[in-house]
């Protein structure tokens, strides 16, 4: 299940849900009013079992050509992604998923700066369209350049 503020994201998700586990029709994308978000709903276990693997197993359907690397960055900073000013940022907090990130666009000459945390694990976030407020589980990287 995929959960997104962003409607085009939950669109393109589902086409390339469909392609992937062979369907000919798009997922259906809803709303939901209870969680303020768009979702769609795929079922495949082959599917979740190959994306529940860990970063090394996937590292050779990743890397195995300039293009799936520059296809998989491209996916990871739509769904990770920021721009602030003249900055594009990505915030996770898995910091050997981010050190893989920094090696594959060094492999596209693309120079970053270095990892440093930027929000640590317990800091409140506060849900700007509910009021909701939560706590931060895990300390927050970002990656910029």
């Amino acid at each position: 299940m995929l959960s997104v503020t962003d409607r085009d994201f939950a669109d393109e998700f589902s086409r390339c849900l469909a392609k992937v586990l062979g369907g000919r029709t798009a997922y259906k994308v809803r709303w939901s009013e209870k969680r303020a978000r768009w979702i769609v709903q795929g079922c495949s276990v082959l599917l979740y079992n190959f994306l529940s693997s860990n970063l090394s197993h996937l590292r050779k359907w990743i890397e195995h050509c300039d293009k799936c690397k520059s296809v998989f960055l491209r996916a990871f900073y739509d769904g990770e992604g920021s721009i602030s000013g003249h900055n594009l940022m990505v915030y996770n907090a898995e910091r050997d998923l981010l050190a893989y990130v920094r090696c594959l666009l060094d492999s596209f000459d693309i120079e970053t700066l270095p990892l440093s945390v930027m929000t640590r694990a317990g800091t409140r976030l506060t849900d700007p369209k509910t009021g909701k407020i939560y706590f931060r589980k895990r300390r927050l990287l970002p990656l910029q350049y």
